[in-house]
């Protein structure tokens, strides 16, 4: 049998494969959050969120393995910010050397037309799971904003986010899928 080779790390543009559609699969989601506002109109908000988290376990050997230049790649390609935290849990109290890491990284894209691109990117690399119906159901909301704005009127974004949830990620019953 043949030893697998190693390719060399991937460098290309982000944009130009369907890498990010197949991570987004995986870990990534399409939200809609219904706001409602005392102090302004209620509104709804679509977003899209990738978050990649990784444990180590440490015993001072310094891996320096993280998933922070990848998701500072994404961050970048639509132009939003990268969120991170850092915790560290201790094992062993009396040895102070025993210890976990835990790294989460999260790129979340919520103004619209950021959102305009995250649709141009997912139109052109599909997903292959459920989450290509919640890309769907979202892009028909953000497009319904992008066109009509916020509106609480009959057939309007409110409208619209507060049926889409309905059967949406978690709640979803209804699986056609068409790709």
């Amino acid at each position: 049998m043949d030893n697998i080779k190693i390719k060399p790390l991937d460098t290309s543009d982000i944009g130009s494969n369907a890498w990010l559609a197949g991570m987004t699969d995986a870990d990534g989601n399409f939200s809609i959050n219904l706001m409602n506002g005392k102090n302004r109109s209620n509104m709804v908000m679509p977003y899209y969120c990738l978050e990649l988290k990784q444990t180590y376990f440490k015993n001072n050997n310094n891996i320096n393995l993280s998933y922070f230049n990848i998701m500072s790649t994404i961050a970048l390609y639509f132009n939003v910010n990268l969120y991170s935290r850092e915790r560290n849990l201790n094992l062993q109290p009396s040895t102070k050397n025993m210890y976990k890491t835990y790294y989460s990284y999260k790129v979340m894209v919520a103004n619209l037309h950021k959102n305009i691109k995250v649709m141009k990117y997912f139109n052109k690399y599909s997903l292959l799971s459920s989450k290509h119906l919640d890309f769907l159901d979202w892009s028909r909301l953000v497009i319904l904003i992008y066109n009509e704005g916020q509106s609480m009127k009959t057939n309007g974004s409110w409208e619209l986010g507060t049926n889409l949830r309905k059967n949406y990620n978690k709640t979803m019953t209804t699986f056609i899928l068409f790709h």
